[in-house]
């Protein structure tokens, strides 16, 4: 095999684990899974967190400097709403849909903006059942079409009534090009099928960080899956507390402070090491119920400053991995926390 088959072959191999990434990383079924151990993994580690909520929120607010910085005015909110699991409604799709849509179309024409490079999701709403495409009896049939052809380089999962098309750009298609496509879904018993048109329209490549890191994605634009609303700037990490009993499991040690992980599209789980050996040696010296407020301090001040780190990094053009700065951050502020905190609180206005 000589250097130029090789290359090609190198390049195949790469474009199919792309595929492969991207399939496995955006498939409905798995994430939900993925959701689903996570929830479980915390459902016995976070109690009612509404005191540490209010506190943070009183916070940001009272602080001119800290609410500009963190807010718009929203109160923070708490992205992972846990409950029991198994509790979610259980989803009874039909054996031959009623309806298939695009998800959140607000006007006549969809139309999503997308980098080049980028591969991008449609969503279609359906009561249709999860195996409706995919079953030996009387399945559904899909097929998409671009620009009047049958297109390529897509792929279709549905689960749970949501069907989401993945689709990636075609090489030759250039900036400013609009890509007209056509979802076409049928079975035996419809008299007609289901048509969905959306558009695409092609921009600039966007543009990756060094080690293969991806920039900040931008505020959609157009009435398409990527159109969000204002939000909050900062909503509030799940905050779990970690005991020496745990260390090993969270590859923590007696100087570790905050373990930050970003779990997707839930935000952050901050773990806040309670026995750290700087928090212990300061509650060693106070009472029952002064060792109770330092501990609350600590916490409370681990996650302000772990958000401050993240909002910094967030906001600044850099390949810095913002759970990895946090972490090592907190460590070293964290001999100073509680003698900062209470010795700044001391002072008067003549010192």
């Amino acid at each position: 095999m000589n250097s130029r088959d090789r290359l090609r072959d190198g390049e195949l191999r790469r474009r199919m684990e792309d595929e492969l990434i991207e399939v496995i990383k955006n498939h409905s079924m798995l994430k939900e899974l993925r959701e689903r151990r996570r929830r479980e993994d915390l459902q016995s580690k976070i109690q009612d967190d509404k005191p540490l909520t209010d506190m943070i929120d009183n916070i940001l607010k009272k602080s001119p400097t800290l609410s500009q910085i963190f807010l718009k005015g929203e109160r923070l909110s708490n992205p992972l709403n846990l409950h029991e699991v198994g509790e979610q409604k259980q989803f009874e799709g039909k054996f031959f849909p009623t309806f298939f849509q695009i998800k959140g179309r607000k006007k006549d024409k969809f139309v999503k903006r997308v980098p080049k490079n980028v591969r991008t999701r449609v969503n279609f709403e359906t009561d249709a059942e999860n195996e409706y495409f995919d079953r030996d009896n009387q399945p559904g049939k899909e097929q998409l079409n671009l620009n009047g052809e049958i297109a390529e380089n897509y792929n279709l999962n549905l689960h749970n009534g949501i069907a989401t098309v993945n689709i990636r750009i075609p090489e030759e298609a250039i900036i400013g090009q609009e890509l007209n496509y056509t979802l076409i879904v049928d079975d035996e018993t419809r008299f007609e099928p289901f048509v969905e048109e959306f558009t695409i329209i092609v921009e600039e490549e966007q543009k990756y960080k060094n080690k293969g890191v991806k920039g900040k994605r931008k505020k959609g634009r157009g009435n398409g899956d990527d159109a969000r609303e204002d939000e909050s700037r900062l909503a509030l990490p799940n905050v779990i507390e970690i005991r020496k009993d745990e260390w090993e499991k969270h590859n923590l040690t007696d100087e570790s402070a905050l373990k930050v992980v970003n779990n997707g599209d839930s935000g952050f789980d901050f773990y806040i090491n309670l026995d750290n050996i700087h928090l212990l040696t300061e509650k060693k010296s106070k009472s029952l119920q002064g060792a109770s407020i330092i501990e609350n301090r600590y916490k409370y001040g681990m996650v302000l400053l772990g958000l401050g780190v993240i909002n910094h990094l967030n906001s600044e053009d850099t390949d810095e991995d913002p759970s990895v700065k946090a972490e090592e951050f907190t460590k070293m502020v964290s001999p100073m926390l509680i003698p900062m905190i209470e010795s700044l609180g001391n002072l008067q206005e003549d010192e």
